[in-house]
């Protein structure tokens, strides 16, 4: 069973550890001390029957929400972490944006399939590997993703 909550410090270490395990551009730990301490952030962390899983890092401001980072550690892939996280973020958000490697095409599946729609693109955006960005919005219509 997937669980929900909102980051408190001491999942730290285990976003930390998630990013150096997934991204090739990971967050330091300052980076993510400063980001969770923001008044307006509402990151949240998944675990899988009690094991920690996954973590979406977000903003919220007038209704507006960026997604910043999306994660789910290998072992939980395919298994609803990432869709269970984006789900919980947009109950709390009118508009939602995010970006994504073009190249990312599991995640890109994802956000489409739960009705995300494409912007636009930003060129050569990411480094290590370079990729564009593609750009997405979801639009909260008063119902559950």
């Amino acid at each position: 069973m997937i669980s929900v909550l909102p980051v408190l410090k001491e999942h730290l270490p285990l976003i930390e550890q998630g990013e150096k395990e997934i991204f090739s551009d990971a967050w330091s730990k300052e980076s993510l001390d400063e980001q969770l301490s923001l008044p307006y952030d509402k990151s949240l962390v998944a675990f899988f029957d009690g094991i920690f899983c996954g973590y979406l890092i977000a903003t919220l401001i007038a209704g507006e929400g960026e997604i910043l980072r999306i994660a789910t550690l290998p072992a939980y892939r395919k298994q609803g972490v990432g869709k269970k996280l984006l789900c919980h973020f947009s109950e709390q958000g009118e508009n939602i944006f995010l970006e994504v490697r073009s190249k990312n095409i599991p995640a890109r599946s994802l956000y489409e399939s739960l009705g995300f729609a494409v912007m636009g693109t930003r060129k050569n955006y990411y480094k290590d590997p370079y990729d564009d960005a593609v750009l997405y919005h979801y639009q909260n219509k008063g119902q559950a993703l």
